[in-house]
């Protein structure tokens, strides 16, 4: 058995939450939805200027371990300076609500599209931050998308021959031993 050596032993994996086809679980986590619930325990302190949360975050990376010259392992220890996850770092809010991460990239695009902003100052940079944060995983960024697509039209009609097992009382053919039935275009 080979073992992995890891020059930075303290760096974050992100790990996301999955159900049994893959997909990503997207409502909050038990400690998420407490967080939410209950305002006692949101942090209801001023934020913090964008130059102390990079200092704070470059701290927590060294103080663990990891790579302080990764942008993005850096930009997960930013904590948020809005809403009712204020003070929590970016990769937490990643992985205990990717719904809400989901919206916020949502919100984001809208105003973009808009032109306009409901949010200002360090609020907006830490907005926009945690948007380009959260972009960066692929993950992430193919709910965001697969939000986008638009709803499957309805099928147009078949005009090539099938064959289905389903339909045994189908006007048709029986083809050989198989009991399957050919039926003929719908056109």
């Amino acid at each position: 058995m080979e073992k992995k050596f890891s020059f930075f032993p303290g760096r974050i994996n992100m790990v996301f939450r999955k159900g049994p086809r893959g997909y990503l679980y997207q409502d909050p986590t038990d400690e998420a939805k407490l967080l939410k619930e209950n305002p006692s325990l949101q942090d209801k302190f001023a934020p913090l200027r964008e130059d102390r949360v990079k200092e704070n975050a470059l701290t927590v990376v060294r103080q663990r371990g990891g790579d302080v010259t990764e942008p993005a392992e850096v930009l997960g220890e930013y904590t948020l300076k809005f809403g009712k996850s204020k003070g929590k770092s970016f990769w937490w809010l990643l992985q205990k609500d990717v719904g809400y991460t989901t919206y916020l990239i949502k919100h984001r695009e809208k105003e973009e599209a808009a032109g306009v902003s409901t949010t200002e100052g360090h609020y907006k940079a830490s907005l926009l931050s945690f948007v380009g944060y959260a972009r960066s995983f692929g993950e992430i960024e193919s709910v965001s998308m697969s939000r986008k697509s638009p709803q499957l039209k309805q099928p147009q009609r078949m005009t090539s021959w099938l064959a289905l097992a389903i339909m045994p009382r189908a006007p048709g053919v029986r083809c050989g031993t198989t009991g399957l039935m050919a039926l003929h275009p719908l056109s």
